[in-house]
């Protein structure tokens, strides 16, 4: 009997110090990072604007940014860093800065400053409203610098060509 209380008591031990050392790190992650909007088809994310609270006209606005990023979706901000003779597998990581002095300060105004970055509308518009979340405890941030790893590999069209992977922002003062 006392045997197996102490297997119990060590295992309830060892789960509190997981949970106590992860738990920090699951809620950094939750503000800093994400891989969510990469495969959002354009009805779900104007639902999800929709849900969001977007108003038509900043829809139109957002979708209007959208489809002239995907003409050409890597801006020549970007793509000058891009490696000339990419292999399969290898990674580069863009980085955006966005001044708020230079932007409206709404998820629609953070996110169209992000998709004429070049991020992706589904991406933009989740990380825009974590930002502007954050920017409002913390009003004294200038900025916001958002990084996106891209790895080349096979597209979803079956061709060679940089896929956005990661991506992480923090704010910057």
């Amino acid at each position: 009997m006392k045997k197996s209380v102490n297997v119990l008591v060590s295992i309830f031990c060892v789960c509190a110090m997981l949970i106590s050392l992860s738990a920090p790190t699951i809620a950094a992650s939750i503000y800093s990072s994400s891989n969510i909007g990469v495969d959002v088809n354009d009805s779900q994310l104007i639902q999800m604007m929709e849900d969001m609270g977007f108003t038509d006209g900043e829809i139109s606005y957002i979708m209007e940014l959208e489809y002239e990023r995907r003409e050409n979706p890597f801006p020549k901000s970007l793509s000058r860093g891009f490696p000339k003779n990419p292999y399969i597998g290898q990674k580069y990581t863009a980085t955006y800065r966005v001044h708020f002095s230079t932007i409206t300060m709404t998820v629609s105004g953070i996110a169209g400053a992000l998709i004429k970055g070049g991020v992706g509308a589904g991406i933009a518009v989740v990380l825009a409203s974590a930002i502007l979340n954050e920017w409002q405890e913390n009003l004294d941030a200038k900025g916001v610098e958002v990084s996106i790893q891209y790895v080349y590999g096979e597209t979803n069209d079956g061709v060679l060509g940089w896929n956005m992977g990661r991506q992480s922002w923090s704010l910057f003062y």
